[in-house]
């Protein structure tokens, strides 16, 4: 969860830091800035105290939880994209409002954008009772069916599969467009799919089915497979966040 946290902050960073032009230090601001965002990870932790997680044998996804789940996600797209115009235009790909915006107020409401995220999923969670580890495992266990079976030349799950894969790349031409992100500093899909090929799991039929009946929701907003991806990647470490652990960042930005 750190790793995810960390990528999130990153990303806006990288982004904000372009957008302003000239040299920006970040180090202190960014420090002071996540000092305050302590709040905030805490109460994501505690859904796991708050709603106890055993995951299904057999990677079985339960239909009442992947809705919940796809309810969750949706409220998160719509809430943060009503609050944040950065939210809009990369959830929503609306990215004429990046260009319409300011570089000061493009950089006072990315900062704001990474608290609202973890308020606005604490909330959407919490109203679903569901904890973080139900939430690493119905991500990690729908994309795991959609990857296995694509590779098995399911036509449903193919297409959804590069559907979501074509969203986070999107965002991450837009970061791109934005302002000429590095490499390193870029969403590795291909990262994400390598972990969950790792897992070497098989799945149950009746997910493959579940997943094709939900196909509009899980498209209604393909870029948040971003979040989704990114996730992913963290995902050996989603169970061990630790919100008292000493984060740093202390970066130059130069262009």
């Amino acid at each position: 969860m750190q790793k995810l946290l960390i990528g999130c902050a990153a990303v806006l960073l990288i982004v904000g830091a372009i957008c302003c032009g000239g040299v920006v230090w970040v180090g202190y601001q960014v420090n002071r800035t996540i000092a305050g965002w302590t709040e905030s990870f805490e109460a994501l932790g505690q859904l796991d105290e708050r709603y106890p997680y055993e995951p299904p044998e057999g990677r079985t996804l339960e239909p009442n939880r992947l809705d919940a789940y796809l309810a969750a996600r949706t409220e998160v797209v719509e809430q943060l994209s009503q609050r944040n115009r950065i939210a809009r235009a990369f959830l929503q790909q609306e990215e004429e409002i990046l260009e319409e915006m300011g570089p000061f107020r493009f950089f006072r409401e990315f900062f704001a954008l990474l608290p609202a995220t973890m308020t606005t999923v604490e909330s959407a969670l919490d109203q679903r009772e569901m904890s973080l580890s139900e939430t690493a495992y119905i991500i990690q266990t729908s994309y795991l069916t959609m990857l296995l079976g694509a590779d098995m030349g399911d036509e449903r799950m193919e297409s959804i599969f590069e559907q979501l894969i074509s969203g986070a790349e999107g965002v991450n031409e837009t970061l791109d467009d934005v302002g000429n992100v590095e490499q390193e500093d870029r969403l590795d899909v291909q990262e994400a799919i390598d972990n969950l090929r790792r897992l070497r799991d098989t799945v149950p039929q009746e997910n493959y089915d579940l997943i094709a009946e939900r196909r509009e929701q899980f498209l209604q907003y393909p870029a948040i497979a971003y979040l989704e991806f990114l996730f992913l990647t963290a995902s050996d470490e989603v169970m061990e966040f630790d919100p008292d652990a000493d984060i740093q960042f202390d970066a130059e930005v130069e262009f």
